[in-house]
């Protein structure tokens, strides 16, 4: 009865990664995600220094992580019937 929402919507994906930790990584390591509820959905998508984005493959709620040295920041969405959520990290590789 007393909730309040607040979208959190901005293209600014550089300025929203500086509010969280970075993430310390070597080249090709791998992150599994553990989420909730396995939603039949989920897509990542990751940028690049250079600003370039492109969508990176998950198996077994799995990524690997790029084979090049540089800071990359990462968008997970995941989707439900009835829902969705994003998260989103940062990652100095190594």
């Amino acid at each position: 009865n007393n909730m309040e929402i607040k979208p959190l919507r901005t293209p600014d994906r550089v300025k929203l990664a500086d509010d969280f930790e970075t993430l310390e990584a070597e080249k090709g390591d791998t992150l599994k995600f553990e989420i909730d509820k396995n939603p039949p959905s989920v897509e990542v998508i990751k940028e690049n220094e250079d600003g370039t984005i492109e969508r990176v493959e998950m198996k077994d709620n799995k990524i690997i992580l790029p084979s090049k040295e540089g800071y990359y920041i990462y968008e997970l969405k995941a989707k439900w019937d009835k829902g969705k959520i994003t998260f989103l990290f940062d990652v100095n590789v190594n």
